[in-house]
């Protein structure tokens, strides 16, 4: 299961692809589930979130595969979201896990 959230930075944003996508690691990287530039389009499109920019994946990972997604918003800004591979999660375990990171954000937690 898959969960796109963000911090709404200042010029950035799960559709138009630009020319060039970055797709980067600068490190080994905890990924367990690759994720072309394709496929994260077709997220960023179905969200109306915007065109994507970059993809990179985030080594920092135990169980999860995460990536930074950075895309130009459809307000014409760039914007920086986590996508969030659950692994290991069934469906009847995954809305606990959502909703503990919209309390944590909603309480200016970084998630």
């Amino acid at each position: 299961a898959a969960r796109a959230h963000g911090s709404g930075e200042s010029s950035i944003s799960d559709r138009a692809r630009p020319p060039a996508v970055s797709v980067a690691s600068s490190r080994p990287m905890a990924v367990f589930t690759e994720v072309s530039p394709a496929q994260a389009q077709a997220l960023l499109d179905h969200l109306h979130l915007g065109t994507l920019s970059s993809l990179r994946g985030i080594g920092a990972g135990i169980e999860n595969t995460n990536y930074f997604v950075d895309c130009g918003g459809t307000d014409g800004h760039l914007h920086r979201y986590v996508l969030t591979l659950f692994e290991r999660l069934t469906a009847e375990q995954l809305p606990f896990y959502l909703r503990l990171m919209q309390h944590l954000a909603q309480r200016g937690v970084p998630v």
